[in-house]
């Protein structure tokens, strides 16, 4: 199992300078002081008796044995060293605080110094917690406790004074070195840092295969929401990880991705499968907070919240219980729209080698697949082609008039308007072409999309796309006009001498899209195409 490793920092304590100067230090005569034998007093007993008693909670021994070690083993080590200065003894000190951060704070620490213990015969069984760390600040006060005594000189009673502390010395190390060791020699599962989990509360191990969904994918978190099982199909999902997850252990539910459009999103979404696994969608808000999860949960240990755990069902299944909010969600049959007309992807808009200038319209060629040519030329250049895509029978313009084409910010609108008027006529003619989320300014109308509540989502397996039908929305000082796929076409004035056609071209409301295969806009929202044509009145 690889769990998630955060970049934490570690803290470590100031030692201050409380040792005399001129002296020769000994940091073995503070292993027959009060304080350190008490803390190796402390270390024993709760490492053999207390831990897994019962008689006090197991987060009060874990923290014990912190304290404890802290205050025996940085003189221990230095009496091992036979370091003779304070800088020597002040890197031993350092020493001990950066191997205790690293094993709290990383999980590749923790196992490595597993099995460096494992190497001399005593393994440890290592849970990390950050929160250990707050017994770093007994170093510094321990310092200053054995200051005085490292220094002092006392030669009475030498011999018996070399006997205590050796046997201290063998007895403090064997006390440091086999502290905690593992049951059996069982294996040891780090935590995991997640915002939700997956956890095996079976007695059998797993192979589970967790799918993110892919880069390309945008959604609309509260639309999903009401049934990601049916709502994000198959295609959604990118390449997964399979994991050998062994009894009672747990994996984080998603991998860190540094990608930026993954990162914005303000929810998750993991398809979830296995052998002996029904496939199920996890899906929860980006907005929870990572935490560090257990990466072993016992049977008799609850677990926390946002998790799903896998036990042994009837049959071959496994069975699906969340801890706290739903999280999972089993899959099922993608929607498909109910009765409503499904938007028409193969009459919209579109253009191209039309640029910005005037204009004379030498030739237009029809084509039978709703497309014309356009033959183009300026009195300084070579004729050139374009092409537009739109229902002929609505081009207003003949060959040998003059035209001046202007594209739209983002190529989301298209205008060609009439360049030259005949004699007599104070209206031109224009034809403006609109797509995607951006309506231009059409002779002073207002123009929006907006979702056809009415309707169902409609699901594409292939390429995923979950939409509904969209409406224009269209006003004209006093006018209105909705239009939509059965209702396609109104007509409004603008003045006495103008009137404005409009012709609706497709119109949906995406909360799922693939920016890599889907056609037309790339947003999220309503799209609405359509067409208006501005003429003289008749």
């Amino acid at each position: 199992m690889s769990p998630a490793n955060p970049q934490l920092s570690s803290t470590r304590p100031t030692l201050a300078p409380a040792l005399a100067s001129g002296s020769e230090l000994r940091p073995a005569r503070a292993l027959l002081t009060p304080l350190w034998l008490g803390a190796l007093a402390l270390l024993i007993v709760n490492d053999h008796w207390l831990k897994g008693a019962g008689l006090l909670p197991g987060a009060l021994t874990g923290k014990l044995s912190d304290f404890a070690g802290l205050v025996v083993a940085p003189v221990l080590f230095g009496t091992l060293l036979r370091v003779r200065s304070r800088p020597a003894l002040a890197l031993c000190y350092f020493a001990v605080a950066a191997v205790f951060s690293a094993i709290q704070l990383s999980a590749v620490a923790a196992e490595s110094w597993s099995a460096l213990m494992g190497l001399v015969g005593m393994p440890w069984a290592i849970t990390r917690d950050p929160s250990d760390l707050m017994a770093l600040a007994v170093m510094p006060l321990a310092w200053r406790a054995f200051a005085p005594v490292l220094v002092r000189e006392d030669k009475a009673r030498l011999g018996l004074r070399r006997s205590a502390t050796l046997a201290a010395t063998g007895t403090g190390l064997a006390a440091s070195v086999a502290t905690s060791p593992p049951v059996d020699l069982e294996p040891w599962y780090p935590d995991v840092f997640a915002t939700a989990y997956l956890h095996n509360a079976s007695d059998s191990d797993l192979r589970v295969l967790l799918r993110p969904l892919r880069p390309e994918i945008s959604l609309d978190c509260a639309a999903v929401a009401e049934d990601p099982g049916a709502l994000l199909p198959d295609a959604a999902f990118g390449q997964g990880v399979l994991w050998e997850l062994p009894a009672r252990t747990t994996i984080a539910a998603d991998e860190e991705n540094g990608d930026p459009s993954v990162q914005a999103r303000a929810c998750r979404a993991v398809h979830v499968s296995g052998e002996t696994i029904a496939p199920m969608i996890l899906f929860w808000d980006a907005e929870l907070e990572g935490r560090w999860i257990p990466g072993q949960i016992l049977e008799e240990e609850s677990a926390p919240s946002w998790g799903v755990a896998l036990s042994e069902g009837d049959g071959q299944l496994y069975a699906s219980e969340d801890t706290g909010p739903q999280l999972h969600w089993p899959i099922s049959a993608a929607p498909t729209g109910g009765e409503c007309v499904a938007p028409d992807e193969t009459q919209r808009l579109d253009w191209a080698g039309l640029r910005t200038g005037s204009y004379e319209l030498t030739a237009i060629d029809f084509g039978f697949d709703g497309c014309m040519r356009l033959d183009l030329a300026t009195d300084t250049s070579e004729p050139e082609s374009g092409y537009l895509c739109m229902p002929p029978e609505k081009f207003p313009f003949t060959t040998g008039e003059r035209v001046s084409i202007t594209r739209v910010e983002g190529d989301q609108g298209l205008r060609i308007a009439e360049a030259e008027l005949a004699p007599g006529t104070d209206v031109g003619r224009e034809l403006h072409l609109v797509r995607g989320g951006i309506h231009p300014a059409i002779a002073g109308a207002n123009a929006a999309g907006r979702a056809l509540s009415s309707c169902e989502l409609a699901v594409d397996p292939d390429c995923p796309v979950a939409q509904r039908p969209a409406e224009l929305l269209f006003s004209l000082g006093q006018q209105s006009a909705v239009l939509d796929a059965e209702n396609p076409e109104a007509t409004l004035e603008v003045d006495p001498q103008t009137q404005l056609e409009l012709t609706f071209i497709f119109g949906a409301d995406r909360s799922l899209l693939d920016t890599s295969c889907a056609s037309g806009s790339t947003e999220l929202g309503a799209e609405i195409e359509y067409l208006a044509v501005l003429r003289p009145a008749n």
